[in-house]
């Protein structure tokens, strides 16, 4: 446990040389810590970093995220120069207080990003997330000793390695019938989301897209249709299936806002809201679409170009 509260102020020195920030780490690494050690952990592990992170209970999810991202960035490092330091002294035969700048050049990186990938069986992104350590750790040597600036230009220069991306698939009919009945509509909140919901399905809208829609950009007469000024600085128009546009017609009424306003009908709604139960943000909506129901955004986008609903 002496070891992890030392390797804080030591991580923390090397992120902020590198120019970053980090407000508020040191209180949240300090809690981490603590919370290990009344766990009588010495070392963090996947179900303490989520443990941890998602206190308290009554927080809200993004705060979890970002708690997360703070533990996992503070044992990333960690593990990565312990791994690179043993990794190191085993190839060159040295201890670790012999080891200098010109013996971290890029053909050792490189072994060691092999030695991850083939005998510690890490993958392609476990093996690009100990990489940018290694370039952090080479950024800040930079600053302090430009002598080696050729073995530091050489091990930047070092590219991440392209994984397999993931494929995007489509939601079924049923999911998607799923996610429109998931919206209490005897609430206005419900009724809201439901039509939110359906027109990002239909049209295939990006949520910041969708969230960006005022009533004038909406119309609801003969040939319904929406306008919208998206990604890439585009406008695009888009026409509205009947079943969309009886429901935003019945939105629209309800509302009674003029034609400056969000479609939304509250500023204060935010785009994460999108993902959650009405009235409740963030909290996931598929516990009501059923166990299989993916609810991406990305996912309902495709649905459209795919022709799925």
């Amino acid at each position: 446990m002496r070891d992890l509260r030392q390797a804080v102020p030591d991580y923390l020195a090397i992120r902020r040389a590198l120019g970053f920030q980090l407000r508020g780490y040191d209180r949240l690494l300090g809690d981490l810590v603590e919370d290990l050690a009344r766990a009588g952990a010495s070392t963090l592990s996947t179900e303490l970093a989520v443990a941890w992170a998602t206190k308290p209970a009554g927080a809200q999810p993004f705060r979890w995220k970002t708690r997360l991202s703070v533990a996992r960035g503070f044992a990333r490092y960690r593990d990565t120069f312990r791994l690179l330091l043993a990794f190191t002294t085993q190839r060159l035969a040295k201890t670790a207080s012999e080891i200098r700048v010109d013996d971290l050049d890029a053909e050792l990186i490189a072994a060691f990003l092999d030695y991850l990938e083939h005998e510690r069986a890490n993958s392609t992104a476990t093996r690009n997330a100990r990489l940018a350590a290694v370039r952090s750790l080479f950024n800040y040597a930079a600053l302090r000793h430009p002598e080696h600036a050729d073995t530091i230009s050489r091990v930047l220069a070092i590219p991440p390695k392209r994984g397999p991306q993931p494929i995007v698939t489509f939601l079924s009919d049923e999911e998607i019938d799923a996610l429109l009945a998931a919206p209490d509509r005897e609430r206005w909140t419900g009724r809201r989301d439901h039509a939110l919901l359906l027109t990002m399905i239909q049209t295939g809208l990006r949520v910041s897209e969708l969230t960006g829609l005022r009533c004038a950009d909406i119309t609801l007469t003969r040939g319904p249709h929406l306008h919208c000024h998206g990604k890439g600085r585009k406008k695009r128009v888009t026409p509205l299936t009947p079943q969309t546009a009886a429901v935003l017609r019945v939105r629209h009424h309800e509302r009674a806002g003029n034609p400056h306003e969000s479609t939304r009908g509250d500023a204060a709604v935010r785009s994460v809201e999108l993902a959650g139960e009405p009235g409740r943000p963030g909290q996931p909506i598929e516990k009501n679409a059923g166990d299989d129901a993916n609810c991406e955004n990305q996912k309902e986008r495709h649905n459209r170009v795919g022709g799925a609903h």
